[in-house]
C-alpha cells in the first residue's frame, strides 16, 4: 500500500514526491483519512515543539509602539524531522510617537528529535521611538525700516502681529505676509509671501520678517482760472494764501496736494479811489470762493471763478423844484410845484455835477436841462452840467398891481410887478424886479396912487414919495 496522501484515486504529491504528513498551520498532522479509509498514519512518535521568544530591544516608551502577529510563547508542533515556516512578529510605531523599528523574525526549520522535544527560537526586535514633541509657539513682527517713506497711515500689513500659530519643533511655520496700502499713497513693498522657515524648539519664539520697498503719499493735481470784467474796480485773486492782482485774467495756476488736503481759491474786487459799486454789483461766477479736496475725484480737474461789476463815484444827491427859471428869483416866485424832487450825480460835488433825474441801482439816467431850479428856502440853483452855483432869491416876494410910467405919481396904468414887502411909507421900497419874472429890468417909477417909489436896474428901490 501507498503511503502518499490520495484524494480520490489521485495521489498528493510534492515535488514528485509523495506526501507522507499534513500540516495545518503549524501543526503536524501525523495520521489522515479519506471517508472511512486511513490512508497515512505517522504518529508512532510524540510531535516536538518550537516555542517563540522575542528579544525586544527597542529603545523608548513601550507606549510608542505595539507588537502583534506571533508573540513570546507562541508553539509551533510537529513530528520530529519535519519542516516548519518561519515565525511571524510585527511592530509598529504608535502615531504621535517618531521613530523606526526593524523585526528579526525567527527563522523556519525542522522539528527536532527525539519527538517530545520543546526548543525556543527567537525574533529580535530593534529600533528607537520617542514621545510624542509638544507644540511650540511662534509670533510675527515686522521691521519696516528698509521701507522708504513708510508711516503707520501708509498702510497695513497682514497678519497683524503678532499672529501667533503652533507647530511641533522642526515642522513648517508659515505666515503669508501681505502689505496693502492705503488709498493716497503708492509705491511698491518687497519681502511680501510666505514667510517663517520652520519651529524653532523654543516656545513663544518671535520671527521678524524684514519688508523692504518704498512708498509716497499721492500727489493729486488740481488747476484754478480766474477772470474779471470791472470798471471802476480792481480785481484780486487769491489760492492757499498766495495772491495777487490782474488785469483781465489769470491761470491756470495749478496746485497739488495729498488725499484729503484742500484748496481755497478766492477772487475780489477792491473799488478805485471813491468809486462805490453800482446796483448789486460785484456778481461772480462760481462764487467768490472755491476750496477743493485733493483725492480721485477731484484729480486733473479745474475751476473758474470770475468777477463782474462796474463801480463809480458815490451817488450824490440834491432836492431841487421841478421848475425851470431864467433867473434865481424867477424860480423861487414860480417854481412849480410844492414838492422838492431828488436828483442825482456822480461824485461829492454837486457844483461839478451833472444831474440826473434817475437812480437805477447805482445807474444813473435822465439828464436835467440847464436854468435856474428853486431849492428848499429862498434859494436858486444855477445848474449847468459840470459848472453849477446857488444863489439867493429877494425874501418875501410880494406880487401886486402898481401903476407905472410918469413920475412921480403920472400914468398911473395898472402892471404887475414883484416887490420886497408891499408899499410902506417909511423909506424907499426895496423891489425885487422890474419885470414880471422877477429877473430885473430898467429904471421906472411905480405907484399905488398914495406912495411912489423909483427902482435902479438892478431891482432895488432908489427913491420913494408921496403922491
Amino acid at each position: 500500500m501507498s503511503t502518499g496522501i490520495f484524494l480520490g484515486s489521485d495521489e498528493i504529491k510534492y515535488n514528485g514526491n509523495p506526501v507522507g504528513n499534513m500540516r495545518v498551520g503549524g501543526t503536524n498532522i501525523c495520521k489522515g483519512y479519506v471517508g472511512s479509509v486511513l490512508v497515512f498514519d505517522n504518529c508512532a512518535q510524540a510531535n516536538s515543539n518550537v516555542v517563540l521568544n522575542i528579544q525586544n530591544n527597542i529603545s523608548g516608551p513601550s507606549a510608542g509602539y505595539t507588537i502583534g502577529g506571533n508573540l513570546t510563547g507562541f508553539t509551533k508542533s510537529g513530528q520530529p524531522g519535519t519542516s516548519y515556516n518561519a515565525f511571524s512578529t510585527t511592530a509598529t510605531v504608535n502615531s504621535g510617537y517618531t521613530g523606526s523599528i526593524s523585526v528579526s523574525n525567527a527563522p523556519g526549520g525542522t522539528f527536532p528529535s527525539p519527538g517530545g522535544t520543546t526548543v525556543s527560537a527567537t525574533t529580535t526586535l530593534t529600533g528607537t521611538v520617542s514621545s510624542p514633541t509638544p507644540p511650540v509657539n511662534s509670533s510675527i513682527s515686522y521691521n519696516t525700516s528698509g521701507i522708504t517713506g513708510w508711516t503707520s497711515s501708509a498702510g497695513t500689513i497682514s497678519p497683524a502681529a503678532p499672529a501667533t500659530i503652533s507647530g511641533t519643533p522642526g515642522s513648517t511655520r508659515n505666515w503669508n505676509v501681505v502689505v496693502t496700502l492705503n488709498q493716497g499713497w503708492q509705491g511698491s513693498v518687497t519681502g511680501q509671501g510666505n514667510q517663517g522657515g520652520v519651529f524653532p524648539s523654543a516656545n513663544n519664539s518671535t520671527y521678524t520678517a524684514i519688508l523692504g520697498g518704498s512708498v509716497s503719499q499721492t500727489q493729486y493735481t488740481y488747476q484754478w482760472n480766474f477772470t474779471e470784467n470791472l470798471t471802476g474796480a480792481t480785481a484780486s485773486y487769491d489760492v492757499d494764501g498766495t495772491g495777487s492782482t490782474f488785469s483781465s485774467s489769470a491761470g491756470p495756476i495749478s496746485v497739488s496736494g495729498t488725499l484729503g488736503q484742500t484748496s481755497t481759491a478766492t477772487i475780489s474786487g477792491a473799488l478805485n479811489g471813491s468809486n462805490v459799486w453800482q446796483g448789486s454789483d460785484p456778481t461772480f461766477s462760481n462764487g467768490s470762493s472755491q476750496t477743493i479736496t485733493f483725492g480721485p475725484s477731484t484729480n486733473g480737474g479745474s475751476q473758474t471763478l470770475g468777477i463782474t461789476g462796474t463801480a463809480t463815484q458815490p451817488i450824490g444827491q440834491v432836492q431841487l423844484y421841478t421848475f425851470k427859471g431864467t433867473c434865481a428869483n424867477d424860480a423861487c416866485i414860480n417854481r412849480g410845484s410844492t414838492t422838492l424832487t431828488t436828483f442825482y450825480y456822480y461824485g461829492t460835488n454837486e457844483n461839478s455835477a451833472t444831474l440826473y433825474t434817475t437812480n437805477n441801482n447805482g445807474v444813473l439816467s435822465g439828464s436835467l436841462a440847464s436854468g435856474y431850479y428853486a431849492k428848499n428856502g429862498y434859494q436858486s440853483f444855477n445848474y449847468s452840467p459840470g459848472s453849477s452855483s446857488t444863489v439867493s432869491c429877494i425874501n418875501s416876494l410880494v406880487y401886486t398891481a402898481v401903476a407905472t410910467g410918469g413920475y412921480p405919481c403920472g400914468n398911473p396904468l395898472v402892471d404887475y410887478w414883484y416887490i420886497n414887502g408891499g408899499f410902506t411909507a417909511a423909506g424907499p421900497l426895496n423891489f425885487v424886479s422890474l419885470t414880471s419874472d422877477g429877473c430885473g429890468g430898467t429904471n421906472v417909477t411905480i405907484n399905488d396912487g398914495n406912495y411912489w417909489s423909483t427902482s435902479s436896474a438892478a431891482g432895488y428901490g432908489a427913491s420913494s414919495g408921496s403922491c
